[in-house]
């Protein structure tokens, strides 16, 4: 997400784990992990993350919206199984109206809730949060939107999830 919205070309991590005493107060508490190896809330949601997107995913057009609110982020990708996720938040909590889909999973990245998602009148009402949460739409409900066309995104062969 950061990429998407500082065009950035790629991030790296600073470590996987914090640093002890020999790095500067500064530089001791980036890590995913703490000191004992315990994980930080941001490893928990990095993990989650994956376990959602899997580990190709190519762009993908947003969804077809009648309402967003207002100086919301969003990034939207296809996965191995041509389902795609949209990735999202906004400074403000608010609601997002998507057209075209009757039915999604939104997973909360930070307190690993899952919530299936039914439009009514045909519309799919999506509560929108100040942190990163990730809509699921299924296969069978693609939307029209508009085509994006850049290289995907390849995780790791290595990469494990716990």
């Amino acid at each position: 997400m950061l990429m998407m919205c500082m065009n950035y070309d790629r991030i790296f991590g600073f470590a996987l784990s914090d640093l002890d005493s020999r790095a500067t107060v500064r530089d001791q508490f980036y890590g995913l992990l703490r000191l004992n190896g315990e994980a930080k809330p941001s490893y928990t949601a990095l993990s989650r993350l994956l376990a959602i997107t899997g580990g190709v995913l190519q762009p993908a057009a947003a969804p077809n919206a009648s309402q967003l609110p207002a100086q919301l982020q969003s990034s939207t990708w296809l996965r191995q199984n041509n389902s795609r996720v949209w990735l999202f938040w906004a400074p403000q909590d608010g609601n997002a109206q998507l057209t075209e889909i009757t039915r999604a999973v939104l997973h909360d990245l930070r307190s690993n809730a899952l919530t299936v998602l039914t439009a009514k009148n045909n519309v799919l009402t999506v509560p929108v949060k100040t942190t990163l949460q990730v809509l699921e739409i299924p296969v069978d409900q693609q939307s029209s939107g508009t085509p994006v066309n850049e290289q995907p995104l390849v995780a790791p062969s290595n990469l494990r999830i716990p």
